[in-house]
């Protein structure tokens, strides 16, 4: 074995249309409003892996990774501007590690996770309906933005039954964070230094591969997350008036994924692969994360160039399934707001490249 280094960037292209939008303030008027095209946010995700053997038996590494990334942004005037404009919560995790080959057929890893969490929410605050009892008279963007680190480890365990099947489990911990920033209504001269308890979830993996002859392999992987962790988005502010509960009510959910490899050379290997993913949000579904029931195609291709150098591409199209969210005033923080009801499409597309240089 030698050292090794991973590159990769990901693109990912998503489009989040919201149709047929209504909602009404607390006084039962309409809220009148812009058409909204597309909340969605496109972005570039890396990735950084370092691995290096110490002996036979014990390799020593470090990831650097952005596993959590949610971004939305709505036109500023459409219906449910009180409930979300921008949206953006990112991690980035450092995570040293250790792996020690126990047998031939037994692994052991285990490392620490250092998270760079960072935060921005903004809405419209109906300051008409707060102060003048005139709802959407005088409309002021919110804003809360802060960050945090946190800490946590995950491990795992690999096991070689035979030179065609082996099996592996996972653990990634939960993070706890304390994000502290500065909340504010642009316009209305209020602001205040704010803090939000936020804990990314647990995630329990367990995965299968198989090499059916030579050339092919078939792969199975089963992920739990733990999205229950997020009930509410409280702002907790120093100023109790900006201090705002957003509830999303997000459930536990399973990812069940099939893969398939063939190397059609001793250079060139063609992959794909599906997955089924259960959706976390319930009854609370919120236009901050209009998340859903997916599933994910992929397709992709890996190339040997040398004895040292290879390379990945890889094309995923997730689809969502279509749904509906009907939160009330008293579900987000727009108190002022009785209802909103939206219909969502949802569609995300992944352009993958990696290269991996081994010493």
């Amino acid at each position: 074995n030698s050292p090794q280094l991973s590159i990769s960037g990901s693109y990912v292209k998503v489009n989040i249309d919201d149709d047929n939008g209504s909602g009404k303030y607390s006084g039962g008027g309409v809220i009148y409003s812009s058409q909204n095209e597309n909340a969605g946010v496109d972005s570039i995700v890396p990735a950084f892996h370092f691995a290096a053997p110490i002996n036979k038996e014990l390799t020593t590494g470090i990831s650097i990774t952005a596993p959590f990334a949610l971004q939305t942004e709505y036109n500023p005037n459409w219906v449910g501007r009180y409930q979300a404009v921008d949206s953006k919560i990112t991690t980035t995790n450092i995570n040293p590690m250790l792996s020690y080959k126990l047998t031939d057929q037994l692994s052991i890893a285990g490392g620490l996770e250092a998270q760079y969490a960072q935060a921005r929410l903004t809405n419209m605050v109906d300051i008409g309906a707060l102060l003048f009892s005139s709802p959407g008279a005088a409309d002021r963007l919110g804003k809360a933005k802060g960050d945090d680190w946190g800490y946590g480890f995950n491990l795992g365990v690999k096991y070689k039954f035979n030179n065609q099947l082996e099996a592996g489990i996972g653990y990634r911990s939960k993070i706890k964070h304390k994000i502290t920033g500065e909340v504010e209504v642009n316009g209305a001269v209020a602001a205040s230094k704010f803090k939000t308890p936020f804990v990314t979830p647990e995630i329990a993996t367990f995965g299968l591969a198989y090499k059916l002859t030579p050339k092919v392999d078939l792969l199975y992987d089963l992920a739990w997350t733990r999205w229950s962790r997020i009930n509410t988005i409280d702002i907790i502010a120093q100023n109790s008036n900006l201090s705002t509960s957003t509830k999303f009510g997000w459930r536990d959910s399973f990812r069940n994924s099939f893969g398939f490899n063939y190397q059609t050379t001793k250079e060139l290997q063609i992959r794909t692969g599906i997955a089924f993913e259960k959706g976390a949000s319930g009854q609370y579904r919120n236009p901050r994360i209009p998340e859903a029931n997916k599933t994910l195609v992929s397709a992709g291709v890996g190339y040997k160039f040398n004895q040292n150098l290879s390379g990945d591409l890889t094309y995923m199209h997730q689809f969502y399934e279509k749904t509906k969210n009907n939160l009330a005033g008293s579900d987000s923080a727009a108190p002022s707001v009785a209802s909103l009801q939206t219909d969502y499409k949802v569609r995300v597309d992944v352009l993958a490249i990696g290269l991996v240089y081994s010493f």
